[in-house]
């Protein structure tokens, strides 16, 4: 789900609780479905979150590798010999 979508699906919940707040709608019936897309935005925060930690996850573990060959790089410049310069 894109984050637009999960955006405008927490408005609209939002917007029907308030009515509800305000007594204008009232009724168990809206309450029930308000409740039930509220647990469904919170499942799909809940997946998203996790996604985003593997990703972040990712991210660490291709740095670190990134890291390590930049310093083997730098090792093996600073071990090469010096160039001679011919006459």
């Amino acid at each position: 789900m894109e984050p637009a979508d999960l955006s405008g699906q927490l408005s609209e919940a939002r917007e029907r609780y308030d009515t509800l707040v305000e007594g204008t709608d009232g009724g168990a019936e809206s309450l029930l479905v308000a409740l039930g897309e509220l647990s469904t935005a919170l499942e799909e925060l809940q997946v998203a979150n996790e996604e985003l930690h593997t990703q972040a996850e990712e991210l660490e573990a291709a740095e670190a590798l990134i890291e390590a060959e930049r310093s083997r790089y730098a090792d093996l410049f600073t071990a090469a010999p010096d160039a001679t310069a011919a006459p």
